[in-house]
């Protein structure tokens, strides 16, 4: 993969987490298979590339793409609530990658988590209540949080702002392998360009 499609898997992760985020604190519902995709990204350690960290594929990942060239060609039916949420993340990584401490508890809390997923499988509640958990202890003490709009009767459901959550973890974790992989913030401004390009292709076909 070129670094060019290294970081597009990550930002449209990133995008896509905002989107789903977006569609729970409106609707109540998630699409599983994004929701399972997002979620055992947090359990991959040391992938080989961006794509491993979503098993090899990123059918999942499309409509991350989708908002992302949306935003870069400037849609005027652009959404604008998952968008505000996919760059406040951004920004929340660059204060939580500041924080070794709750960097440490992240690593060590993700090893219990797996051991979640493997004895009740990766959608169960326990695991996404335990996502959510980690979020608000470590990203959510980073200072700016990140202000979920929708239905009020929604967000008030029980399990909804664990899903929120466990979501929001999985925007921050690709966005920072997004950095890892030379990901700027600065390149939606002078890059955007290289950036739209490289996201209409992976819209025609696979890498």
């Amino acid at each position: 993969m070129t670094p060019q499609q290294e970081q597009l898997v990550n930002l449209g992760a990133v995008f896509t987490a905002a989107l789903q985020a977006d569609q729970v604190a409106r609707t109540g519902q998630a699409d599983e298979a994004v929701l399972g995709c997002l979620v055992q990204s947090l359990l991959v350690i040391d992938p080989p590339n961006s794509l491993a960290i979503y098993s090899g594929q990123d059918h999942e990942l499309m409509p991350g793409y989708r908002l992302l060239a949306a935003l870069l060609q400037g849609d005027r039916d652009l959404q604008p609530e998952p968008v505000r949420y996919a760059i406040t993340l951004l920004a929340l990584e660059r204060k939580l990658i500041a924080r070794k401490d709750l960097m440490q508890t992240i690593s060590e809390r993700l090893q219990l988590i797996r051991t979640k997923v493997e004895h009740f499988g990766i959608l169960n509640e326990n695991v996404i209540a335990a996502c959510g958990q980690l979020y608000e202890d470590t990203v959510s003490q980073c200072g700016k949080r990140i202000m979920i709009h929708g239905d009020p009767h929604i967000l008030q459901r029980q399990g909804t702002p664990e899903k929120l959550r466990a979501l929001l973890l999985a925007g921050i974790r690709a966005a920072m392998q997004w950095q890892q992989v030379g990901g700027k913030r600065w390149h939606f401004l002078f890059q955007r360009k290289r950036m739209l390009e490289t996201v209409l292709q992976r819209l025609k076909r696979p890498f």
